[in-house]
C-alpha cells in the first residue's frame, strides 16, 4: 500500500494530465464533446480524491490552474473575465448595428406616403 504521500503525487500528476490534456482540446468556450466528457472525468477524478481525503479542493484547483496558466499564458478566471467581456462587446455590437431607426415612424403613415 502507498503512503499518503506518495498517492497524493500520484494523484496530482495525473490530474495535471487530464487538465494538460483537456486544455490542449479548448478553452471553457469550446464545444469539443471530447473535451467536455474529460472536464466530467476531471470532476468525477477530483471528487474521488476528495472524498478519499488524499488531497483537498485548494490542491486540486492549484494544479488545473497550473495546467490553465501553462497553455494560455494567463489565470484562468481573468481569461474567463475576459472572454465573456469581449462576447459581451461583440453581441452588444451585433445589437446596435441591427438596430432599426424607429423615428421614421413617429409621423402618421399618410405623411411617410407623401415623402416617397
Amino acid at each position: 500500500m502507498k503512503s499518503k504521500h506518495l498517492a497524493k503525487a500520484d494523484f496530482l500528476r495525473e490530474l495535471s494530465r487530464l487538465a494538460t490534456e483537456m486544455y490542449e482540446i479548448g478553452d471553457f468556450t469550446s464545444t469539443d464533446v471530447t473535451r467536455q466528457a474529460l472536464s466530467s472525468k476531471i470532476e468525477g477524478f477530483a471528487a474521488a480524491g476528495t472524498l478519499l481525503e488524499v488531497v483537498s479542493t485548494r490542491e486540486i484547483q492549484a494544479s488545473i490552474d497550473s495546467a490553465h496558466l501553462a497553455k494560455f499564458g494567463e489565470e484562468r478566471e481573468e481569461r474567463r473575465a475576459r472572454i465573456l467581456k469581449d462576447q459581451a462587446k461583440k453581441v452588444d455590437q451585433e445589437r446596435v448595428d441591427d438596430d432599426v431607426d424607429w423615428d421614421i415612424y413617429d409621423s402618421p403613415a399618410k405623411d411617410r406616403k407623401k415623402k416617397r
